[in-house]
């Protein structure tokens, strides 16, 4: 079996048997100490919380138990309790019970919330936003475009006959000419179409531009009518149509476009004849009738492709329903939740149009794919109530034009941080300090100088610090005290220093509050963590078994953890923007847009 201390020196030896018994006097066979009220991790509104809980095994006056440093008596039948005061300012209102018995401390720490909540698996209502602009709609044109095939061949088939019948009428009801004509070969075909979506209030207007419409005809002629060949071209043809955006009514997650309007405007045609006697007199105003009767069939076609089917069916427009696939290929719970591993659910409950462009407003629910070994299972996030954004043309630090933004609001943003909790954010063990020097790895020399009482082990013993939330970090919408976007709240951080193999040698428990801010680093979204707030960093120590100073102990952990704390932004990790319908997503800033977090990006082809 390996020694739990070794060293050169028989001093030493006899040290390390002094702390192994101290350790075995500590946190060996003892009374237990149990707190039932409240659970940790607890929100509440109200302005104090019950603290409850029994001791066992301790004659009637022998102990003395405190919570949060006030003694509380222990009654005949070991039951305690006490009302403590909340601070709601502070909001995270730490709970250290202890029992002092002869010679062993027992303390249980736990943490209250001072605030609102949101149960887990419940909505946080108007809770996140994305903006695409006038710009970014122009964008996404080419992408909707590519959503549909516009086909003159299927509208005005060949074969299909546009004017059949008398032509030339005679004297007493004769005739002196006919023709039938119709569309020849080749097909009706066209160079291209453009699609341009313009934002207006409450609706926006989607016109198809169809390019270089090119039709053949053969006019079938009898009598005083020749026969002979046609080639109509319209340089530019426009259908511009009106369409209202709004929540699916089945899937709210979705978006319906409805199609209100559409028509379709020709330039005018140019003719050219292929072959026959087109162009002699009387057969050109034949000519113009036919032209015209085209004018006619070719719009109906057109009309009839561009229509909804079905009025407000689940059938759509070609154009609403490109619109439609275009923004679910930028929707917040599917693209965006699976870069962030989690369960993202993102229903809309307004989409509003305006003339620089769409605002869809989503509610939010975010759980947990899967619950990380040692991860906690948590109740709630912490929830504040806070205004929905509106949007600019230009992002509020930069000043420059964007295509698409992403807003989270501070509740959803806590569900978020909930959610990866329980996957195992924050949860880490290290192997090395920063203590102003450079990484340096964690030996009981290096801490010896800080707790001699680790002084009777090899001073190359590795040591490590296992770190492990008890409960999720969270945002209530203040600024860090840097200028980061967010000041970031990290109640109930259990911290353990070990050897390998071994029963801790330290337990706290730790609150602090940190400045967060989002950086792009090559290609990426990460999460950067500044210094810690002056002044928020507490220490409990909930176990003590080598017997140290804690007082001194207690500073060496504030100030070790002052440096240590921006180091767990690496267990946030970061995402890359994805690619989105052909698009690619560029970072311009992340700013707060009103009380909410924004992220906005331009998006072009990628290449």
């Amino acid at each position: 079996m390996t020694p739990l201390f070794t060293s050169r020196q028989p001093m030493s030896t006899l040290a390390g048997a002094l702390l192994l018994l101290a350790m075995f006097l500590a946190c060996g066979p003892g009374p237990p100490l149990l707190v039932d009220t409240p659970t940790n991790g607890t929100f509440t509104t109200a302005p104090t919380v019950l603290v409850s809980g029994r001791v066992q095994y301790v004659p009637l006056g022998t102990a003395v138990l405190t919570v949060n440093g006030v003694v509380v008596p222990i009654q005949p039948d070991l039951t305690w309790s006490t009302s403590v005061t909340l601070d709601p300012v502070a909001i995270v209102n730490p709970i250290l019970v202890r029992m002092d018995y002869q010679n062993v401390v027992r303390r249980q720490r736990l943490t209250v919330l001072a605030g609102d909540s949101t149960l887990d698996g419940d909505f946080s209502l108007e809770a996140m936003a994305m903006r695409i602009s006038a710009n970014g709609l122009d964008e996404m044109e080419p992408v909707m475009s590519g959503l549909f095939a516009l086909d003159p061949a299927t509208l005005v088939p060949v074969g299909t006959v546009l004017d059949s019948g008398c032509q030339i009428p005679g004297p007493f009801g004769t005739c002196l000419g006919s023709s039938t004509t119709s569309v020849a070969n080749p097909p009706p075909s066209i160079s291209g179409f453009d699609v341009d979506i313009v934002p207006a209030l409450d609706v926006m207007t989607g016109t198809i531009t169809i390019h270089d419409l090119e039709i053949h005809l053969y006019i079938s002629g009898s009598g005083l009518v020749p026969s002979c060949g046609l080639r109509l071209n319209a340089t530019a043809t426009t259908l511009p149509g009106s369409y209202e955006v709004e929540p699916d009514a089945v899937d709210p997650s979705n978006v319906d476009v409805q199609q209100t309007s559409i028509s379709v405007g020709f330039t005018g045609f140019q003719q050219t004849f292929t072959s026959g006697l087109c162009d002699v007199p009387i057969i050109g105003d034949i000519i113009q009738l036919i032209i015209g009767s085209l004018q006619g069939t070719v719009t109906q076609g057109f009309q009839d492709f561009l229509s909804d089917p079905d009025g407000l069916g689940p059938i759509d427009a070609p154009v609403a329903e490109a619109i439609e696939v275009a923004t679910a290929g930028l929707d917040l719970d599917g693209s965006i939740g699976s870069q962030i591993g989690v369960n993202l659910e993102a229903p809309h409950f307004a989409i509003d149009e305006d003339p620089d462009g769409l605002t869809l407003g989503t509610d939010a629910r975010i759980t947990a794919t899967m619950l990380a070994p040692d991860a906690p299972d948590l109740a709630a996030s912490f929830h504040i109530d806070e205004v929905f954004p509106t949007f600019g043309t230009l992002t509020p630090v930069g000043g420059v034009p964007f295509d698409l933004a992403l807003a989270i609001g501070s509740s959803a943003f806590n569900q978020l941080l909930k959610a990866e909790v329980e996957s195992g954010l924050l949860g880490q063990v290290m192997t090395e300090l920063d203590l102003g020097g450079g990484p340096t790895p964690i030996t009981a020399g290096l801490l010896a100088f800080f707790i001699p009482e680790l002084a009777g082990m090899d001073p190359a013993t590795p040591l490590e610090l296992h770190i492990q939330p008890q409960l999720a970090p969270f945002v209530t919408g203040e600024i860090g005290p840097s200028g980061e976007l967010s000041k970031l709240y990290v109640p109930g951080l259990a911290i353990e220093l070990i050897r390998p193999g071994f029963a801790p040698l330290v337990e706290l428990v730790v609150d602090a509050q940190v400045g967060l801010d989002f950086d792009f680093v090559a290609g990426e979204i990460a999460v950067t963590i500044g210094g810690v707030v002056p002044g928020s960093l507490n220490v409990d120590i909930v176990a003590n078994p080598i017997l140290t100073n804690e007082t001194v102990l207690g500073a060496v952990l504030e100030f070790a953890l002052d440096q240590t704390l921006p180091s767990l932004a690496d267990s946030f990790g970061s995402f890359p923007l994805p690619d989105l319908l052909g698009l690619q997503l560029g970072f311009l800033e992340a700013s707060r847009n009103g009380e909410f977090v924004s992220v906005f990006l331009d998006l072009s082809p990628t290449p």
